[in-house]
């Protein structure tokens, strides 16, 4: 045990030291080039806002660009941009909304950290939610309000990330497919020589799916179903994936 621990402090170690290596031989090479990311930008104004000597200039300057701020796509915000946001604006007297949905934050999108959101949520005065959903039909939205209810805190984080059901705008968006809004497909086991059941492979599931997705596009563009009125098309489809691959 004590040599599993030496390792595992001397692994520790050498991350540490990586880490920091790559970070100075980044920050060289962009000072060679002299260029700068958006990542950068947003540093220099963290350190910026942080340096008492150089901060009072730069918090005044800003504010003075502004009468209202209103930050949209909340829930992709990190710490440094919260940070820098609070010192800007949170005693300015200036009106600040932050608008965004939580649940996108779980995702870690554009680097998003929803415990920066909820630190943010904590010091808001007021909070105002959409109750009506205008981009699903009502079978869907019915679906994920059933679905997510099911749960006690569904998102964790109850207070912070509460579930609220919402309603449909109105009218169905797709028209004559008979098939419900919102279903689950399952990929069958395979079978072995005795007749048990066995797991489907990485390679074999992907293509039972590629084949099923096929089949089922196939089957919306060949039945009469519309969409806003007109004929479905390809171009109307749209397929979420995990990743690019």
């Amino acid at each position: 045990e004590k040599i599993q621990q030496l390792i595992e402090n001397v692994r520790r170690q050498l991350l540490s030291e990586m880490v920091i290596a790559i970070s100075d031989g980044s920050e060289g090479f962009k000072q060679e080039q002299h260029s700068l990311g958006f990542d950068d930008m947003l540093s220099m104004l963290y350190r910026s806002l942080r340096n008492a000597d150089s901060s009072a200039s730069a918090i005044t300057g800003i504010r003075e660009k502004f009468d209202i701020v209103l930050i949209d796509e909340f829930q992709d915000t990190d710490y440094i941009q919260l940070d820098i946001f609070l010192r800007l604006f949170e005693k300015a007297g200036i009106p600040l909304f932050f608008i965004g949905d939580p649940k996108q934050s779980i995702y870690g999108f554009r680097g998003a950290d929803i415990f920066a959101y909820m630190t943010a949520r904590k010091k808001a005065e007021r909070f105002y939610s959409l109750d009506t959903n205008y981009r699903s039909e009502d079978g869907m939205v019915n679906a994920v309000n059933a679905l997510f209810s099911q749960a006690r805190a569904p998102f964790v984080y109850d207070d912070e990330i509460p579930f609220t059901p919402v309603k449909a705008a109105g009218q169905p968006f797709l028209c004559g497919d008979a098939l419900k809004s919102m279903q689950w497909w399952f990929i069958q086991p395979g079978q072995n020589s005795k007749g048990k059941n066995t797991p489907v492979s990485k390679k074999s599931a992907t293509e039972i799916i590629l084949q099923n997705l096929q089949d089922e596009i196939r089957r919306l563009l060949a039945d009469k179903i519309t969409i806003k009125e007109n004929k479905l098309r390809e171009g109307d489809i749209a397929i979420l994936v995990r990743t690019n691959t």
